[in-house]
């Protein structure tokens, strides 16, 4: 299903370059934004990007509730 309905591909974990200080794979979280939201502006979709880089607000567990729609 995630391969076929979402073009989803499967990356062996050691193969995928990380940045262990910015969590989020920013290489590909844009073009996964346009996929998902193909009608979106491209402003809405950087706004998008900079919220999910930029959560405010107290400690990690915080900031993990607010990400997950929470308090």
């Amino acid at each position: 299903m995630f391969r076929d309905t979402l073009g989803y591909a499967n990356v062996y974990g050691p193969d995928v370059v990380r940045d262990y200080i910015d969590p989020l794979y920013m290489a590909e979280l844009l073009p996964a934004l346009r996929r998902v939201n193909p009608r979106l502006p491209e402003a809405a979709l950087f706004e998008a990007a900079y919220r999910l880089r930029h959560i405010e607000g107290g400690t990690v567990s915080k900031k993990n509730a607010r990400f997950m729609g929470g308090n």
